[in-house]
Parts: C-alpha cells; sequence; structure tokens
C-alpha cells in the first residue's frame, strides 16, 4: 500500500507508475493523478506541442511513411484503414458524390478544368480543384481554385459556418 501524494488516497500498488529512481522504485503520484496532470499540461502547451509533433514529423518524414505503409500491409492495419475509410465515407457522402459528379464531368468533356480563379493568384498549378462555394446541394456550383486559395475557402467557410451554428445555440 501506499499513499499518493496528490489525491492523499492509500492505494494498492499496481495503481502507481513505475520509476527506477525513486527508493521504491514507483511514482509518488497514482496513474489517476499522473492522467490527470497529463491532460492539464497536454492543455496548458497545446500550440507549442502541436509545433514540436509538425517539426518531429517533417525531420523523420521518410521513416513515418515507411512505418504507416508496413502497418497498413498488416492484417490489422488494412482492417483499420478499412473502417477509416468507411466511417469517413458514411460522415461525408454528399462530398464525395458531388466531388465525383465533377470528376465525371471532367472526364466526359462537360466541365472544362480551369486555372485558379482568384484574382491576382501568383500559383501555377496545372490541375487546380473544384470549390463547392455554395455547400455540396448543386454539386456543379463551383469555381476552380489552386490548393492553397481552396484550403483558405474551406477554412473560411468552416469559420463561418461554426459562428453561425454559435448564434443559433
Amino acid at each position: 500500500m501506499k499513499t499518493c501524494t496528490k489525491c492523499k488516497l492509500t492505494l494498492e500498488e499496481s495503481n502507481f507508475k513505475k520509476d527506477s529512481t525513486k527508493k521504491d522504485s514507483l511514482y509518488s503520484s497514482c496513474k489517476a493523478c499522473c492522467r490527470i496532470e497529463g491532460i492539464k499540461y497536454c492543455k496548458k502547451y497545446k500550440d507549442i506541442l502541436r509545433r514540436k509533433k509538425a517539426k518531429r514529423y517533417q525531420n523523420n518524414r521518410e521513416k513515418v511513411a515507411a512505418r504507416v505503409s508496413a502497418y497498413r500491409k498488416t492484417p490489422k492495419g488494412m482492417e483499420v484503414h478499412r473502417e477509416s475509410s468507411r466511417r469517413y465515407a458514411e460522415t461525408h457522402r454528399p462530398k464525395m458524390n458531388a466531388g465525383l459528379k465533377i470528376y465525371r464531368a471532367i472526364k466526359a468533356g462537360k466541365i472544362k478544368r480551369l486555372s485558379c480563379q482568384r484574382k491576382n493568384c501568383k500559383f501555377e498549378y496545372k490541375q487546380a480543384e473544384a470549390h463547392h462555394y455554395n455547400g455540396y446541394g448543386n454539386p456543379y456550383d463551383i469555381i476552380f481554385l489552386c490548393p492553397r486559395h481552396h484550403a483558405l475557402a474551406d477554412k473560411r467557410r468552416r469559420s463561418a459556418d461554426a459562428l453561425r451554428q454559435n448564434n443559433i445555440t
């Protein structure tokens, strides 16, 4: 039995993490208190941790890609990917249908893919992306944008939707 220094509860030793630097080889805080502290830390330093994670990814991009590729080839990895794809398709059905209609219309020659339609766009892309600026209700109501402007337009729409949602509730 050991007493947690945070919550002051006396608990079984199995409720404490191992720490070889301590005399009794256990943390002074129980696992539950350590978890709460970890959550607080992540909330407090969210931006710093996100930047560190992005930098670590950039420095190890090839290793991460190789690890993900190897995992996806395992039976468990294939199952997880299949389930994730199914959930995405289920929640984003209108978006996928609209994108598929545009793809088919371009392939059939009914719609011609244009370059970015933003004024003074300095980014040259061979294939601009179709942006559904009025949502996915009318799939042919689109403008073509370069990937950078498309991401910005989607971000603006999501923030506007969030503001509308907050004003309603």
